[in-house]
């Protein structure tokens, strides 16, 4: 087996051991062309995977023949780090692509979880009863941390009885598989009633017109929190307000009123980080300082 991972958080060097005789390869950047040259230049024909974030298969597909082939080249794509949309999920697989979606953290080595299946000796509780109710997940096993270097003040919080304490909300279904259905620090207070902003997220990115979103909240006098969504969109949109209100009453049928985003702005792209996350503090950021200077109404007082 041959692994390839895209090179990422900000490190200068890495070493990456080999694992079962894997090799390693290094690139300047992130391409289409690299990853086909990685796959051409394995003569042994062992299979070969290869580790990306949903945001570079979204733009790999987007870039036509050339990146869908090298995705196809693979004999496994490995989507983690963020949650994979159903959506590019189904392309993927219309398209032949062959993907797996792992889930893990720092904490746990990595992926410890593939397609919902823990590794052997993974161990996976949501501290419900009989964890049939969804949970907090928590993982212990051979793969997890014992603690952070330096850091007691955080282990009392993230390592209880030898669990890793995640801030996933997760279910198990009936043959045993792991759902992730949020986090729980995404869950905002709007005017007394709970609104998780990933649920908001989920509904606005099924739109046929949306490529990418991000929901952030922002702190309120009057409402405690409000959520504000950056969008973007597919193709051009002639008329963005109608859209924006075909998104929000979307929101407030199947959601709540009190998810419905006090501002939907349209936007050519989102902030992102080197991990190829969304950058949600630098979006709060830019939200707060739109408001401040009037670029949009402050939309909770008045709503």
């Amino acid at each position: 087996m041959v692994l390839v991972r895209s090179w990422y958080h900000n490190s200068p060097f890495e070493i990456d051991p080999s694992v079962g005789g894997a090799r390693t390869f290094e690139a300047a950047a992130f391409a289409a062309t690299t990853m086909r040259a990685v796959r051409e230049s394995d003569k042994d024909g062992r299979a070969l995977m290869v580790s990306l974030v949903p945001t570079q298969i979204a733009r790999l597909i987007e870039s036509g023949s050339v990146g869908i082939e090298a995705l196809q080249s693979y004999d496994l794509v490995l989507s983690g780090a963020a949650a994979t949309p159903q959506p590019m999920l189904n392309k993927m697989r219309e398209l032949g692509i062959k993907v797996s979606i792992s889930y893990g953290m720092t904490e746990t080595c990595g992926g410890c979880v593939f397609d919902g299946r823990p590794l052997d000796g993974v161990n996976i509780s949501l501290g419900t009863q009989d964890d049939v109710e969804p949970g907090r997940v928590t993982i212990s096993g051979a793969v997890a941390a014992s603690g952070y270097r330096l850091r007691p003040d955080l282990d009392a919080v993230s390592f209880i009885s030898g669990q890793v304490q995640t801030h996933d909300v997760g279910k198990l279904d009936a043959s045993g598989l792991l759902h992730i259905l949020g986090r729980l620090d995404d869950v905002v207070t709007v005017g007394g009633v709970n609104v998780a902003l990933s649920a908001v997220e989920s509904l606005i990115r099924h739109h046929p017109a949306i490529e990418d979103v991000a929901v952030i909240d922002l702190q309120d006098e009057l409402w405690g929190s409000i959520p504000i969504a950056y969008v973007v969109t597919r193709n051009h949109i002639s008329n963005p307000a109608s859209l924006i209100s075909e998104i929000q009453g979307t929101i407030r049928d199947q959601i709540s009123r009190a998810a419905v985003p006090r501002t939907v702005q349209i936007v050519t792209s989102l902030p992102m980080l080197d991990s190829g996350k969304i950058d949600r503090i630098s979006l709060r950021m830019q939200a707060a300082n739109e408001m401040t200077q009037k670029l949009f109404p402050h939309p909770g007082t008045n709503h």
